[in-house]
């Protein structure tokens, strides 16, 4: 999945946003840790490279897990954070 979601950037990610959103929410609350595990990597893949307002509309549906999941990059969580309030405000 990491490596569909580095070759799907920009453009080419738009029609499959929300099912891939979907699969990769899946996977970060999977009871398994090795799931969970390659999920958040294939999360980081899925986030890097887009734009703010792509960003936002997955936002909502990967954020809760990001938070519960300890195997996400502090960087990566924190930049969610930062685009989350300022959509807040």
């Amino acid at each position: 999945m990491s490596s569909l979601c580095g070759i799907l950037r920009g453009a080419n990610l738009l029609p499959q946003l929300d099912e891939m959103a979907q699969w990769l929410a899946k996977g970060l609350g999977d009871n398994w840790s090795q799931v969970r595990f390659a999920a958040s990597v294939a999360t980081r893949a899925f986030l890097e490279g887009m734009d703010d307002d792509t960003m936002n509309a997955v936002f909502p549906m990967l954020l809760p897990r990001m938070c519960l999941n300890r195997c996400v990059s502090l960087n990566s969580l924190l930049l969610a954070l930062c685009a989350c309030s300022a959509l807040l405000t």
